[in-house]
């Protein structure tokens, strides 16, 4: 009987959790990358989700790595960006479909020519993203987030992807 109401009683804890995941991104809803929380509201791996995640750079950094980049992102001095998002993982599943928007409030001075968009101070873009997350099903583990992201820049929509690597507490 007493270990009957243990087992009943260590279920509900764990499912009473949220799940909670910290995880790096690069490209996805910050652009080039971002450290991101992520929170499930109603259950414990499943359901709607909040994400804040903040992203800073030096644009030297940008210059550094030689034309490429340059050719789709120009600047000076340092960029500070916070993607905050709400998400829906749609399955109790390991590898579970993913669903969410998100908007991007930018402050630094940087342009893309090809979204023309261009930032002097303040500015902000929207996101979308769909993909797949890889995640523990119970307890905490390792997460892996891989999603098409469009980016909503000034009207124009960017075809833009992330990949995330994590874990689940």
């Amino acid at each position: 009987m007493t270990i009957c109401h243990i087992t009943t009683a260590q279920r509900r804890r764990d499912e009473d959790r949220r799940a909670v995941a910290l995880y790096g991104e690069a490209g996805g809803g910050g652009f080039l990358y971002s450290s991101n929380l992520d929170i499930r509201i109603l259950n414990w791996n499943s359901g709607i989700g909040l994400r804040v995640g903040a992203e800073v750079f030096d644009m030297s950094l940008i210059k550094q790595l030689g034309t490429g980049p340059q050719n789709y992102i120009s600047g000076t001095g340092q960029v500070v960006a916070f993607p905050i998002g709400i998400n829906t993982v749609m399955d109790d599943r390991r590898v579970a479909f993913e669903l969410g928007v998100g908007y991007v409030p930018v402050r630094g001075k940087f342009s893309i020519p090809s979204a023309e968009f261009e930032v002097d101070g303040n500015s902000h873009y929207s996101y979308g993203h769909i993909g797949f997350r890889l995640r523990p099903l119970k307890g905490g583990g390792f997460l892996m987030r891989a999603n098409y992201t469009p980016l909503i820049i000034n009207g124009y929509l960017k075809n833009w992807a992330g990949l995330s690597a994590g874990f689940v507490f």
